[in-house]
């Protein structure tokens, strides 16, 4: 249920009217069954002076794509509102004219794009206005007799609007109703949401919760509750052989991709209803769904398949076909840049799989879907769920101003919908390839056994995620082979795939000469750092073989490899094993399209390897000073793990896309390695 939580004591300290309209603007981006990811739209028409001290009105308007849980003042559009309001007297606005309008009357130039309901939030007279599409409203509009229900729910207070396509013609037509119902508290859209108004932001607030309570209880009252039984979860091997299959799909055919899979109790019953091929496959709850979700869903039947991956191709195949006559049916000459690739697979038994280029895009389909599904079910439970026509959904998909939106992502990396793991990855090169990797756009999974230095790495790493990427920690000790093989499996459940392996995770025992080294030291440093890389090697080149796409692997080795140092007979003889199996990995992996390298380090002195006193050891057996031995190479340069990180990111980026089976040096240039 929908509950009223603004505050007094704390919305009264906030003195401006762009304050106030935060502080309600979050409230509302803080409840899914509002908004969803960029959905819905606020603003406020207030004065502010300009360069010469003169007032003149503005409308502070939400940015299009900007998230209403977390905006702050940056995220708003100022606009300059007389201009915009005498646009009332134009019969026609183009979709170009009205972009250069809010151009030309944008108050602040490095303000965002303003929403596409800018018009509306101008044109109607009222202070505060605020839009969701709040789940309750839809359940009650996304019917044949949803007007009618409306009128029922809500009687004079709201004004009703029949649907229309966001934009100019929507604009004008909720001013002159507005004009004449001029005692209502706001709009209901039909199949698009509702509007609420208020003198002020508390006002405008409690009216939407009020009105989506109002909503609510009269849903509760007509939607017959079904008692069924806990659906069956599928087991994890067979979640991850459908993520593989489905994401090997979109790879193949040079679509990147991560995916999402939801398979909670709520999503599985939908997905076991008799009605499901026809209650699917009625459109989105919003026509502003669609540039996340596409028009409808692929359905899939799970059952009885014998070869799964010819099975996934030819749903694909079909869903692409059906999508390109859809398009062609409406397109009407237009031209847009409309892929025919579903976001959403229904899976009876399984879950329901989203794509999208980043996690995030993914997520943000998993997510509007499973509202979808919510709104269908109770929507069906006390009447009939229908979307609208097609034709309305293909005019605000090909519209400029939405796929705008889809434009307004940072820049890509260049590993932008790539899947890694990194062993190792909570500190020195690991941490640091795992903080390279995700600026560049990459899903990162850490494996490490030290899970209590989890939180602290992923303080340094949370920073980085803003390409719709996320690093993920799993505990691992890469010693255990059916450890190994249950976490590369649980990610494969997750995202559908891995695309690059670091493998990294080593530790050094302490210096000691042969005779002395004892056998636990010995045992340990080859379980680590041979039979941990043999584990890891093994387990992800039997998935990046099933995935038929190929893939990156790097061991991260040592200089000790080509030039053993005195004292390190345990770590040189484990790290000469670890590359002699990743040229093997090499050889019998390329056939796959899987590429195999090397990276030998030397001297990475901020990893925990070395402390101080370990410097000052290494260096005397040298005769140097810790200085002298922390340059001790041709360029006379001090490495750090970014540098590995670096070498690392060149290997899987594309840069060496036809090189495998290379040990490359980072040691500064060694006259023993030459």
């Amino acid at each position: 249920m929908a509950k009223n939580s603004w505050i007094d004591s704390q919305a009264s300290a906030l003195t401006s009217p762009l304050n106030q309209l935060i502080y309600a603007s979050r409230l509302l981006g803080q409840e899914s069954d509002l908004v969803l990811h960029g959905g819905g739209n606020t603003s406020v028409k207030t004065q502010a002076a300009n360069l010469f001290g003169e007032q003149q009105d503005v409308l502070y308007v939400k940015g299009s794509g900007r998230d209403l849980a977390t905006i702050d003042e940056s995220g708003f559009s100022p606009l300059a509102l007389e201009p915009l309001r005498r646009l009332l007297k134009v019969s026609k606005l183009s979709d170009a004219d009205m972009t250069d309008e809010f151009r030309k009357n944008l108050l602040n130039g490095r303000a965002p794009t303003p929403s596409v309901e800018a018009l509306m939030h101008a044109f109607l007279p009222h202070r505060f206005i605020f839009h969701t599409h709040a789940d309750a409203i839809l359940c009650i509009t996304n019917q044949p007799d949803g007007e009618a229900r409306a009128k029922t729910v809500f009687g004079s207070r709201m004004i009703i609007v029949p649907y229309k396509m966001p934009g100019f013609e929507l604009a004008k037509t909720c001013f002159d109703l507005a004009q004449e119902y001029a005692s209502a508290e706001g709009l209901i859209l039909l199949k698009h949401g509702i509007v609420t108004f208020g003198e002020n932001a508390k006002q405008a607030y409690s009216r939407m919760i009020e009105m989506v309570q109002l909503a609510e209880e009269y849903n509760f009252s007509r939607a017959a509750a079904k008692k069924t039984s806990s659906p069956p979860r599928a087991e994890a091997a067979q979640k991850a052989a459908w993520m593989k299959a489905i994401r090997a799909c979109y790879l193949k055919h040079s679509f990147p991709c991560i995916l999402a899979i939801e398979d909670s109790e709520a999503s599985l019953r939908f997905l076991r209803r008799p009605d499901l091929s026809e209650v699917s496959q009625q459109g989105p709850l919003t026509s502003d769904h669609v540039i996340r979700t596409k028009r409808v869903p692929l359905l899939v039947d799970t059952t009885q398949v014998r070869d799964l991956e010819n099975h996934v191709q030819s749903c694909l195949n079909r869903y692409e076909q059906d999508y390109k006559n859809y398009l062609q049916r409406n397109r009407s000459g237009r031209i847009g840049p409309i892929d025919a690739w579903p976001r959403i697979w229904l899976l009876p038994n399984i879950g329901m799989i989203t794509a999208g280029a980043t996690a995030k895009d993914a997520n943000v389909a998993r997510d509007i879907y499973i509202h979808t599904a919510s709104v269908i079910e109770i929507a069906q439970g006390m009447g009939s769920y229908q979307s609208l026509d097609e034709r309305d959904v293909f005019d605000v998909e090909s519209w400029a101003p939405q796929q705008a939106k889809l434009e307004q992502r940072a820049k890509p990396g260049s590993l932008i919908g790539k899947v890694c793991i990194i062993t190792g990855g909570v500190s020195g090169i690991g941490l640091a390839t795992a903080q390279t990797f995700l600026s560049e756009g990459a899903c990162v999974f850490i494996l490490d056994i030290q899970q209590s230095k989890f939180a602290q790495a992923q303080e340094k790493l949370t920073p980085l995620c803003h390409f719709g990427n996320f690093a993920s920690f799993l505990q691992c000790d890469v010693t255990d082979r059916v450890g190994v093989k249950k976490i590369l499996e649980s990610i494969i459940s997750e995202v559908g795939g891995i695309d690059i392996a670091v493998i990294n995770a080593g530790i050094f025992t302490p210096s000691s000469l042969v005779e002395n080294i004892s056998d636990e030291h010995w045992q340990q440093s080859l379980s680590v750092n041979l039979t941990g890389s043999f584990n890891v090697a093994a387990e992800t080149i039997h998935w990046m073989k099933e995935q038929g796409y190929g893939g990156d692997i790097v061991f991260i080795a040592s200089k000790n490899v080509p030039a053993p140092g005195k004292e390190a007979a345990a770590y040189s003889v484990s790290k000469a094993g670890q590359t002699q199996l990743a040229r093997i990995c090499a050889l019998e992996a390329g056939g796959h399209g899987v590429r195999v390298n090397i990276l030998h380090p030397h001297l990475i002195f901020d990893t925990g390897v070395w402390t101080d006193e370990v410097i000052a050891k290494r260096a005397k057996a040298y005769g140097m000073s810790p200085e002298q031995y922390k340059r001790n190479n041709l360029l006379k340069t001090e490495l750090c793990s970014h540098d590995v990180a670096k070498a690392a990111l060149a290997l899987v980026n594309g840069s060496f896309s036809k090189t495998t089976g290379a040990q490359i040096p980072v040691d500064g240039g060694s006259d023993r390695t030459l």
